[in-house]
C-alpha cells in the first residue's frame, strides 16, 4: 500500500477511523460500493500519483464517473481531518534545514515505507 498511497496500511486506517468520527451519516458522501477504506485509498492514490481516473477505476473495478464522485467526496474531508495535523510555524523547529531527511527507523519516518524524499531538495533555485 505504501507505493500507491504513501502511507502504510495502518496509517491508512488511522485516516479512516478519523472521517468516519468526524462525519456524520448525512455527511458521508463516497459511494457504497467503494466503502470508505477503498474511497480514501483511491484518493490519496490520485493526489499522490495524479494518476489518470479511468485507470483507477479499472483498478478498483468501478466505473470513471464512481471514481471521480469518490475524489470530490473525499478530498474535502481528508483535508479536513489533516488540517488538525499540520502544525503552525511557532510550532516548527528552528534548527532543521530544509534538506533534511529523515534517518531510516526514525519516529519520522512511516514504517515500511522507503524515504521519500531521501537527499532530496525541497526549495531553493540551484541547489
Amino acid at each position: 500500500m505504501c507505493h500507491i498511497t504513501g502511507l502504510t496500511r495502518g496509517r491508512v486506517e488511522e485516516l479512516c477511523a478519523l472521517i468516519h468520527e468526524a462525519t456524520s451519516e448525512s455527511i458521508r458522501r463516497w459511494p457504497p460500493v467503494l466503502v470508505l477504506h477503498r474511497s480514501v485509498v483511491v484518493t490519496l492514490a490520485y493526489l499522490r500519483r495524479n494518476r489518470v481516473q479511468a485507470e483507477l477505476a479499472e483498478a478498483f473495478e468501478v466505473s470513471q464517473p464512481t471514481i471521480s464522485r469518490v475524489i470530490a467526496a473525499m478530498t474535502p474531508l481528508l483535508a479536513g481531518v489533516l488540517e488538525q495535523c499540520i502544525p503552525a510555524a511557532d510550532d516548527l523547529s528552528t534548527t532543521a534545514t530544509p534538506t533534511e531527511s529523515p534517518a531510516p527507523g526514525s519516529a519520522t519516518m512511516e514504517q515500511g515505507c522507503p524515504p521519500r524524499w531521501a537527499g532530496a531538495v525541497f526549495w531553493g533555485p540551484g541547489r
